[in-house]
């Protein structure tokens, strides 16, 4: 799905909702989350080989900087909370095991110091930091005709609002060509 410039690959916004669907259903049955494979596929390039020579590539090429997938980021930050939340939970899983009153002590302090805001902005307690949420598996990053040459390509400017059954079949084709080559030629491919 593609959000344009606010969230051109909306990441957090796909991890939202997978952890909203599952609330309700796993956490009231003491379930856990499940956690996702993420495959992004991208029809703006991040690399291109070559310089546009003309007005159309040279566009063409703006709009794919301006468009491409700029989640990396948000991959990153994703991961990186969820291994935070892994050792959170195996941390507080020790501590329940020991003395309870510690642990009631511990998650009132907790409370305290949390300065998040939920979505409705009330501030989170410590059971909405850990409860409900999942790791990521993989994510599997597919862009359109990566690594061509600018100018033998036949790609177009404006591709995205160029809907005529000619260019879409090429799209398709272009798309089938694209994952069959990183399903080849990437060797963690969806472990």
């Amino acid at each position: 799905m593609d959000g344009i410039y606010l969230s051109n690959t909306p990441l957090r916004e796909v991890l939202q909702a997978h952890r909203d669907f599952y609330d309700k259903t796993t956490i009231e049955k003491g379930k856990s989350v499940p956690s996702l494979d993420i495959i992004i596929a991208d029809l703006y390039p991040t690399l291109q080989k070559g310089t546009p020579l003309d007005p159309d590539s040279l566009t063409n090429r703006v709009q794919d900087i301006l468009f491409h997938d700029k989640s990396k980021y948000d991959e990153k930050s994703a991961i990186l909370v969820s291994d935070y939340i892994g050792i959170s939970k195996i941390l507080w899983n020790h501590i329940e095991k020991g003395d309870k009153n510690v642990a009631e002590q511990l998650k009132k302090e907790i409370n305290k110091i949390i300065r998040s805001k939920d979505r409705k902005g009330d501030h989170r307690k410590f059971n909405d930091l850990i409860d409900g949420r999942f790791t990521i598996d993989n994510i599997v990053r597919i862009e359109y005709g990566n690594n061509l040459d600018v100018n033998e390509s036949d790609d177009i400017n404006g591709k995205a609002f160029e809907f005529s059954t000619h260019t879409i079949e090429e799209l398709v084709e272009s798309g089938k060509k694209d994952a069959l080559y990183y399903r080849d030629n990437w060797k963690n491919w969806l472990k």
